[in-house]
């Protein structure tokens, strides 16, 4: 086997620089991942919690039952 001496072997700051550099990569790209992936479920949840048009009617509905003396208006296709 060959002798190891300073021409042979890689300089050991280079080596820890790409160490440091990969992992720092990889801390930086799951971040960003988990933020993506924050942002996703906050939209999800966005999206889950709609009141829709038939929400809507039910719940003028019961106003107008609970509210007996109480004007409300009519909705659209009523």
């Amino acid at each position: 086997m060959g002798e190891l001496n300073e021409k042979t072997v890689m300089p050991m700051s280079l080596v820890v620089g790409c160490v440091v550099a990969f992992v720092g990569g990889a801390i930086w790209i799951n971040s960003s991942l988990s933020e993506i992936k924050y942002s996703i479920a906050a939209i999800q949840l966005q999206l889950s919690d709609r009141w829709t048009g038939s929400d809507m009617k039910l719940w003028v509905a019961r106003l107008k039952f609970e509210n007996p003396t109480l004007t409300v208006p009519s909705t659209k296709g009523e």
